[in-house]
């Protein structure tokens, strides 16, 4: 009743509709720092509405204006990487009040790009969302809302996300001198990986369920204005478990001091160019699948992207005292080794030979022949990496006191006599092939385990 009466006052009788021009604040127009921010924002808005005199400067948090700057700064970042423009889904927006409103379905309003060289295809979407109701991607207990999701999508039809989430807030308490990012957006990716479930669909079985989140990271503004001679304080977690964060703070004339970090780390996960990373399109699948960060399985559960990955390899033959090479030409060997650098040399990953379960081992009949022959598949019990000191003799028929590291296969069981002996050229030089083993009926010489018989074949040096 009070209040009813104050509003009864002559006073606001003689208060009307305001018939003036609107302007903006001169502080926001003139004043320093205001007027670089109050420039930005003018280019945000633009932005989201496509076209000129269409609204005034809404009040906005700048939380909400960092969002939505980190996502074009990624989006500009695709863009230096060589991605193309195909389409974007930007008609679907909702206009409401003087604001554009992103839909709520999973990859909405996306921006799609390709790399015309390998095929590779990127959705870059703002604020993706992902239900319980969703089809192929989906959540079973809580919707989760990624600011910014990156789906790529190989030219093998295989996919994978990585999302980020801006956090205009800084913890300095966490690394002393350096920003960091609150404890509680890292526990965010977290769930973000955790939480979203891919589902294949199969015509008479239940979905086969895998998380598709190789990379979950926080974006905020810490100031590292050295990125490029620094290295990001989360750069081991990111590594290591895919799970972590990036400083992100516009620069100056247009450098890249400020998104450095971030800008290496999508060129190495999706490629300047496939021409510039030297590996072909066969090969480049696989790549995504082998780091760490990608294979954590959980307790007693070993991961594997090949099953029946075989190792065809030469018996090393210099110096070996007969008893090891009689038991390499009958199938009688209990075990292999092989140098770690051999391996490296041909860019293998470690976690591609730790998931080698069949060997195949060429050796000559006689000194004299010009051929070795691969007559016998053994099976993989275990794969150690060992100083060569440490290895019996019985595995490598040659006593050594060297420390290089070196891969110890020990097989499990009597060997299987092969369909088809595999001939392989002599010669000193050592080198490897990988393939599967229901591949082998159709291989009788190693110069024919290429194309699609041979894996991971080529693979970048980046390891």
């Amino acid at each position: 009743d009070q209040v009813g009466q104050y509003t009864k006052h002559a006073l606001w009788h003689e208060v009307g509709d305001y018939k003036g021009q609107y302007s903006e604040s001169k502080v926001l127009q003139e004043a320093a720092g205001y007027s670089k921010v109050y420039k930005v924002w003018q280019q945000l808005k633009y932005y989201l509405n496509g076209s000129f005199g269409e609204s005034r400067l809404s009040m906005k948090s700048v939380a909400e204006i960092y969002e939505i700057w980190c996502f074009l700064e990624v989006k500009s970042i695709i863009e230096s990487l060589g991605f193309k423009p195909q389409r974007k889904a930007l008609s679907h927006l909702k206009q409401v009040q003087f604001e554009k409103q992103f839909p709520k379905d999973e990859m909405a309003a996306a921006f799609v790009y390709q790399h015309e060289s390998d095929g590779m295809q990127i959705e870059l979407a703002h604020e993706a969302s992902f239900t319980p109701k969703g089809s192929a991607n989906r959540t079973w207990l809580a919707n989760h809302r990624p600011d910014i999701a990156l789906r790529v999508a190989l030219e093998n039809g295989e996919s994978f996300f990585i999302l980020f989430d801006a956090k205009y807030r800084i913890d300095t308490t966490q690394m002393g001198d350096k920003d960091a990012v609150p404890e509680d957006a890292i526990n965010q990716m977290h769930r973000y990986r955790d939480a979203i479930i891919h589902q294949q669909h199969l015509e008479y079985e239940s979905p086969l369920k895998s998380r598709p989140v190789l990379g979950a990271f926080a974006l905020y503004p810490g100031f590292f204005p050295e990125q490029k001679s620094e290295q990001n304080p989360y750069a081991e977690a990111i590594n290591e478990i895919g799970i972590g964060a990036f400083p992100l703070l516009p620069s100056e004339n247009n450098q890249d001091s400020n998104n450095y970090w971030i800008k290496e780390y999508l060129a190495q996960k999706l490629g300047k160019t496939r021409k510039a990373l030297e590996y072909k399109k066969s090969s480049s699948y696989d790549y995504h699948f082998v780091e760490d960060s990608a294979r954590i399985a959980p307790y007693g559960v070993n991961v594997s992207r090949h099953f029946g990955l075989t190792f065809v390899a030469p018996v090393n033959e210099l110096d070996r005292d007969q008893t090891y090479l009689e038991k390499a030409k009958t199938g009688s060997l209990k075990g292999y080794h092989t140098r770690l650098i051999a391996t490296n040399r041909q860019n293998v990953h470690r976690n591609i030979m730790r998931e080698i379960r069949y060997l195949v081992l060429t050796v000559r009949d006689s000194n004299q022949d010009r051929e070795q022959l691969g007559k016998y598949l053994y099976t993989v019990a275990s794969v150690k990496l060992l100083p060569r000191r440490d290895i019996d003799k019985e595995i490598t028929g040659k006593d050594s006191d060297a420390i290089e590291k070196y891969w110890v296969f020990e097989f499990s069981e009597t060997p299987v006599l092969l369909l088809n002996i595999i001939k392989k050229p002599y010669e000193e030089h050592f080198n490897f092939k990988l393939t599967q083993v229901e591949r082998l009926p159709e291989v009788s010489h190693w110069g024919e385990i290429q194309g699609s018989l041979e894996l991971y074949e080529n693979l970048s040096a980046i390891w």
